[in-house]
This record gives structure tokens, C-alpha cells and sequence, in this order.
């Protein structure tokens, strides 16, 4: 968020009110994102729910540094809705999927673990892209950071979720 942030502001040089009201389409995505993380659960499966969405999002995602000042800003607030949809509803699906997947005495450390995988790795990336753009500016860091999320719905595709609909949850006195 920080690099479209800068890539807002300084590549397409708009105002702070402007931003706020792209930003804010985009947050409108991610509620109705999570609003409808159940239809698409009774649609495609508990455990493809978290898949779709995810494998949705890379698209939208590559409309973001095609955006220019003007009538192609229409792109930036296309992308960032579609992507923070998306991506919304894949991280209430994925969270639920792995609730019913764990057995009811290991959640507190499965929830624990995956807080810090997702979150741990936050300065790391923030690094990494301040990096990025402080040497190559704020589109192709953009370019760079969504190419490399296309590798994600691979690895996912060929994961048990392709064929999994619904999982079957692991019993508590079946758990190591």
C-alpha cells in the first residue's frame, strides 16, 4: 500500500483528496470482498473459495501501474477495487479454511504462526520496496511486486484446493 501510496502522489502527481477517494473505492471492494466470501463458498466449496479469489485478484492487480492522470485513471480505480475484493474475500476464505482444518486444541498456534509469516515479513517487504523505488520509481516497483504475486495462484493451482471442495475437518483426539 505504501508504494501505490508514493505512485499516487508523486508518478501521477493527485492531489491528497483524490487519493483518499481512490483509496476509499478500493476499501468499498474489500468490504463487499468479505461480504460475500460465503456466497462464494456455497459456489465453489469452502476450500476453493479460497482459491478463486485469489487467482481473480492477479488481474485486477496488473490494471494498477497502467493507470495514467486522466481518463486512465479509470484503470488504477478498476484494479484497486477488483484487487482489494479479491484479495479480501481469499484472506476471510483462506483464515475460515484453516479454522476447519485444525484440530480445536492447535488453532491458538496455527493462528499464532500464520500472524507471523503474514505480518513478520512486512518490514522485510517494506524494505524491499522503498528499496525498489527508490531505485527504479514507483510503477515499476509496482510492476515487479504484482509480476512476482502471479507465482502465488501457480503454487496454489497445484495445491490439494484445486480439487478441494469442502474439507473435512480433523477431529480433536485425531491431532498429534
Amino acid at each position: 500500500t505504501a508504494v501505490v501510496m508514493i505512485f499516487l502522489a508523486r508518478e501521477l502527481r493527485l492531489p491528497p483528496g483524490t487519493i483518499g477517494v481512490l483509496l476509499t473505492l478500493g476499501s468499498i471492494g474489500a468490504v463487499l470482498g468479505a461480504v460475500t466470501t460465503s456466497a462464494l463458498a456455497r459456489r465453489f466449496g469452502q476450500a476453493r473459495s479460497a482459491l478463486v479469489p485469489f487467482v481473480a485478484a492477479c488481474p485486477f492487480g496488473l490494471l494498477i501501474p497502467l493507470a495514467h492522470r486522466g481518463g486512465l485513471l479509470v484503470l488504477f480505480v478498476v484494479g484497486w477495487f477488483g484487487f482489494s475484493f479479491a484479495f479480501t474475500a481469499y484472506n476471510v476464505a483462506g483464515v475460515s479454511l484453516r479454522q476447519a482444518l485444525c484440530p480445536p486444541r492447535l488453532l491458538g498456534r496455527m493462528n499464532a504462526t500464520m500472524r507471523f509469516l503474514s505480518v513478520g515479513v512486512m518490514p522485510f517487504g517494506a524494505l524491499i520496496g522503498g528499496g525498489l523505488d527508490t531505485w527504479l520509481g514507483p510503477r515499476s516497483t509496482l510492476w515487479i511486486t504484482l509480476i512476482g504475486e502471479l507465482l502465488v495462484p501457480i503454487l496454489l493451482l497445484c495445491s490439494p484446493l484445486r480439487t478441494m471442495r469442502d474439507p473435512v475437518p480433523v477431529p480433536a483426539e485425531a491431532a498429534p
